[in-house]
This record gives C-alpha cells, sequence and structure tokens, in this order.
C-alpha cells in the first residue's frame, strides 16, 4: 500500500530538521547528548514522523547517530575527528578554489569582492556564548563565494556538506584566547583567488583551515584536561581524595 506524501508533511519534515540542525551547529543540542524523541516533541513542537526523519537526515550529514536500541545522539567531537574532517575539507575546499580560479568569471569576482567586503565590516562581537548570526552568515556566503566559480555541482555538494559539519566545531575555538586575525586571512586569500595565484591562495586556503583546527583541538585538549579527575601523588593520596570528596558533595547540599 503506498502511503501518500503531502506538501504539508514534507514542509512538516523540513522544518523539524531545520530547527534541529539549528540547534546542533549552535550548541544548543551538546555533542554527545542523547535525543529524546519524546523531549523533542514537546521543547521544538515536531510531530514524531518529522523528527525521525529529520534525525535520519541529520545523520546522513553526519550531525546524528542512530545506536541500536537507543535511538540517536548528537555526534560526540574529539580531536581524532576534527583533524579528520579538516584534512578532508582542505582537500576539497582547495581543488572547488582550483577549478573556481581556473574557470570563474567576471561575475565570480565580483561575488568574493562583495562577500570579502561584507566579512571583513560586519560586526563581530565575539564571547564565549555567542557567534553572532550576522558573522556566521557573512563567513559562509564569503566563502561559497571563494568556490562559487567551481562549476561542478556534485563536488559543491560535497563541501558544503564538509563546511556544515565543520561550523559545529567553531564555537570550540572561542573558547580559548588568541590573536588571530581573521581578517587579514580572508583578504588575502580573496586577493590571491581574484589574481589568479592557484599556489597562493591553496596555500592560503590550506593555512586558513588549518589555523582553525589547531585552535579547536587546543580548546578540546584543555576542555579534556579539565575534566580529567585529580590525583593527589605520594603518601596519604587516597585520604585526601575522600576529603576532597566528601567537602564537595557537605558543599553540594
Amino acid at each position: 500500500m503506498k502511503i501518500p506524501t503531502t506538501d504539508k508533511a514534507i514542509s512538516k519534515t523540513n522544518e523539524a530538521y531545520q530547527v534541529l540542525r539549528n540547534a546542533i551547529l549552535w550548541g544548543k543540542l551538546p555533542a554527545g547528548s542523547r535525543l529524546r524523541t519524546n523531549v523533542l516533541t514537546k521543547e521544538y513542537d515536531i510531530g514524531l514522523g518529522a523528527l525521525r526523519e529529520a534525525l535520519s537526515r541529520l545523520s546522513a550529514e553526519g550531525l546524528t547517530q542512530a545506536e541500536a536500541y537507543r535511538g540517536y545522539v548528537v555526534t560526540p567531537i574529539s580531536a581524532e575527528d576534527v583533524k579528520d574532517l579538516a584534512r578532508v575539507r582542505t582537500a576539497i575546499e582547495t581543488q572547488c578554489l582550483v577549478w573556481s580560479i581556473e574557470n570563474g568569471d567576471l561575475d565570480w569576482e565580483s561575488n568574493i569582492l562583495a562577500a570579502t567586503h561584507r566579512l571583513v565590516n560586519c560586526e563581530r562581537e565575539l564571547d564565549q556564548n555567542s557567534h553572532p548570526a550576522t558573522w556566521t552568515q557573512a563567513h559562509s556566503d564569503y566563502h561559497a563565494a571563494l568556490v562559487g566559480g567551481c562549476g561542478s555541482p556534485r563536488l559543491l555538494q560535497i563541501r558544503d556538506s564538509l563546511y556544515e559539519q565543520s561550523e559545529r566545531h567553531r564555537r570550540l575555538e572561542l573558547s580559548i584566547p588568541h590573536d588571530r586575525n581573521a581578517d587579514d586571512e580572508h583578504r588575502l586569500l580573496a586577493e590571491a583567488a581574484i589574481a589568479r595565484d592557484i599556489p597562493r591562495a591553496t596555500q592560503l586556503m590550506h593555512n586558513h583551515i588549518n589555523r582553525t583546527t589547531d585552535f579547536i583541538v587546543r580548546a578540546l585538549n584543555e576542555r579534556e584536561a579539565e575534566v580529567k579527575p585529580r590525583r593527589t601523588p605520594g603518601k596519604g593520596a587516597k585520604a585526601a581524595a575522600q576529603t576532597e570528596g566528601g567537602a564537595v558533595g557537605a558543599s553540594a547540599k
């Protein structure tokens, strides 16, 4: 028996997909958290059928994972996964950039100039808990403009998926202090692309992605170090640990 698919059902699924995807990318649904259907349907006012379809689509993008008999979880973030994603993304992004430099026309150049101008002049007030949507969109538009002359829809589709997966890691970069001047990186990369300087443009792209990756890995390592249980060296370590545990328990009452 064929189950009819209505436009309304498709719209609900798309809405559920976008809501959950944004929640994952912005960290409202943290990496590793369990996605309980009974909670999500109430919190986001989503029907169960639309929710399941949305979770399936998110799994295809690598943002969620299905666990046997346990439902879905937000895909965990590890240093190794971040580095692997960066390695693959660098390869795909630079290939798209090369083909764009080879094939891009005047409109492609104009789009890069406009996107760069918008990005570097965009208000960017960052703290550890936010990443303004205006800057996020401008940054996405900038990188899309660079590869917009690629001419391969299939390659761009792969590129877009990798870019979107990397976005949920970006918040980690904000959690550690650094003196990076990303605006200069964006200007130089745009200039190299428009100048049709493939060796320089691809090297700048490689450096740009991997500099972000280094900060993210550092943030992950620092977070891991913070949650590791402290060990008191020498004699009496067990007693010290028990005392510390008792103090914590007492303060929590």
